[in-house]
C-alpha cells in the first residue's frame, strides 16, 4: 500500500480499528502524549461505568480510594519518562465492589521518535491476588507457629511473640513504613530468636549466671537465626536483617557485627525497642514485671546509647495512642503486679550490657525486694552478673525467685550482704 493509498483509506482503517478495539474481550484504553485518557472500550465502560470524560487523567474516578495517590504518581512518572507503564490497582465495579487489575501501558512514537500517544490494557487478576494472599497467610501462620514453639522452649512469658509483633507493626505504621516493609517486619518479629535453636537446653535454660564461654556461645544466636530463616527460602531481606541485627546497639556495642547508628538496618532498630520494652514488662521466672512507667523511663535513658533516639520517641508516642491493631494476639500488657519499691528503684541504674543480657536469654534481671514472706532478711553473694541467689537467713527459699541482676542496686540491702565473703550462694 502506497502512502497515497494509506491516506485515502485512513478514515476506513480508523473505523475498522475502532470496531476491533470495542470488540476485544479485555479492557483497552488509549491516552494522549501527556497521559490524558482519550478512549476506553466497552469492556471498561461495562465494568466501571466511567468514561474518559472526567477530571484528572480520566481513570481516577474508577480507582479504590487507597490506590489513587500511588497510581497517579506512578502514571505521571511513566509519562514524564515516556517509559512502559505497569501497575496493579483495584477498580470499582458498577455495583460498588472492587477487583484487582494489572494495568499495562505502552508509549507510541511517531517516525521521528516523538511521543504521540499511549495504548494499554487492564487485566483482571483478582483470583491470582486471592490465591497469592492465601499462600502468604499460610506461610505467615507457619512462621508464627514456629515462633510460638520457640517461645515455649525458651520459657518466655506467654504471648511475648504476638505482643512484640503487634507492637512492632504499630511502631512501623507510625514511622510510615509501606506494606512490604511491614510484612517483612512481621515475619522477622515472629522469628527474631529462631537462632536459639542452635543453643543447647543446658545453656538456654541454665538457672545460674553464664560464664564467658557460654556467653560467647549465646551471642551466636542472631547469626544462626539468619541462616535458619534464610533456609526457609521466602523471607524477605528486611526480615533476615531484623533477625541478625536486633541485638545491635546504637552506640556500636552490640552484636553480632558491632554495627552502630544508621548502619543498623531500620527494622532491627525498630524491633530492638519493642523487644526490650515487652521483656521489661513481663514477669519471668527470674524477675518481677516492671510497670509501663518504669519501662518507658528506661527506654528514655537508653535513647542514644542502646536505642535509636527517633525510634524511642516515636514508640513512646505510640504507647500514648490507643491501639488499632488487627486481631491476632493479646493486648499490650499492663502490669498490675507488685514491682520494685520506689525508694529502691531510685538507686537502680543500668550497668553496661544489662539489656543485651536480658534480651539474649542470658537471664539477667532487675533485682527484687529482698524481704521474704517470713520477714527474714535476705543474703546473697555477688557475682559478675549480679545476685546468683537470694535466701532468707533461716535457709528457706520457698516461693522466692533466683535473682541475677546486671542492674546495680546501690540502695538494695543485699548490696552490703554481697560484700561478705563468708556467705555462699546456691550457684557456688
Amino acid at each position: 500500500m502506497t502512502d497515497a493509498d494509506r491516506t485515502s483509506s485512513s478514515p476506513t482503517l480508523a473505523a475498522e480499528y475502532l470496531q476491533l478495539l470495542e470488540a476485544m474481550p479485555v479492557m483497552l484504553w488509549t491516552a494522549d502524549a501527556v497521559g490524558r485518557w482519550t478512549h476506553v472500550n466497552q469492556q471498561w465502560l461495562q465494568f466501571t461505568g466511567v468514561s474518559g470524560d472526567v477530571e484528572g487523567f480520566g481513570f481516577e474516578a474508577a480507582l479504590h480510594p487507597d490506590d489513587v495517590e500511588r497510581t497517579v504518581e506512578h502514571w505521571r512518572q511513566a509519562v514524564a519518562r515516556f517509559e512502559t507503564y505497569q501497575i496493579e490497582y483495584r477498580l470499582r465495579q458498577q455495583d460498588g465492589g472492587y477487583r484487582w487489575f494489572l494495568i499495562r501501558g505502552v508509549p507510541v512514537a511517531d517516525q521521528g521518535g516523538r511521543g504521540i500517544a499511549w495504548v494499554g490494557t487492564c487485566t483482571d487478576i483478582e483470583e491470582q491476588k486471592r490465591a497469592r494472599q492465601v499462600a502468604l497467610e499460610t506461610r505467615e501462620a507457619a512462621v508464627r507457629a514456629l515462633g510460638l514453639a520457640l517461645e515455649a522452649r525458651d520459657r518466655e512469658t506467654h504471648g511475648h511473640t504476638d505482643r512484640v509483633t503487634r507492637l512492632a507493626i504499630r511502631l512501623g505504621r507510625a514511622l510510615g513504613l509501606g506494606g512490604e516493609q511491614l510484612a517483612a517486619l512481621r515475619l522477622g518479629a515472629y522469628l527474631h530468636d529462631v537462632g536459639k535453636l542452635a543453643i543447647p537446653d543446658a545453656l538456654l535454660l541454665k538457672p545460674a549466671a553464664l560464664d564467658q564461654r557460654e556467653w560467647e556461645l549465646m551471642r551466636t544466636h542472631p547469626a544462626a537465626g539468619e541462616r535458619f530463616a534464610a533456609a526457609l527460602g521466602f523471607l524477605p531481606p528486611g526480615a533476615l536483617a531484623l533477625i541478625r541485627h536486633h541485638h545491635e546497639r546504637w552506640d556500636g556495642a552490640g552484636y553480632p557485627d558491632g554495627q552502630r547508628r544508621e548502619a543498623i538496618p531500620l527494622l532491627a532498630r525498630l524491633f530492638s525497642v519493642v523487644d526490650v520494652y515487652d521483656a521489661l514488662l513481663s514477669e519471668r521466672p527470674y524477675k518481677h514485671a516492671w510497670t509501663p512507667e518504669q519501662a518507658c523511663a528506661e527506654l528514655r535513658k537508653q535513647a542514644g546509647a542502646h536505642f535509636d533516639p527517633q525510634m524511642v520517641e516515636t514508640f513512646l508516642q505510640v504507647l500514648r495512642t490507643p491501639g488499632d491493631d488487627p486481631p491476632g494476639g493479646p493486648e499490650l500488657p499492663v502490669s498490675d503486679r507488685s514491682a520494685l519499691d520506689g525508694a529502691a528503684l531510685a538507686g537502680a541504674t543500668l550497668n553496661g550490657a544489662a539489656l543485651d543480657d536480658l534480651m539474649s536469654g542470658a537471664d539477667p534481671l532487675t533485682w527484687e525486694r529482698h524481704s521474704g514472706p517470713d520477714g527474714g532478711a535476705r543474703s546473697a553473694q555477688g557475682t559478675r552478673r549480679g545476685w546468683s541467689a537470694v535466701r532468707s537467713t533461716s535457709g528457706s527459699s520457698a516461693g522466692r525467685r533466683v535473682c541475677r541482676s546486671t542492674y546495680t542496686c546501690t540502695k538494695c540491702p543485699c548490696a552490703q550482704a554481697a560484700a561478705s565473703p563468708s556467705r555462699k550462694t546456691a550457684s557456688s
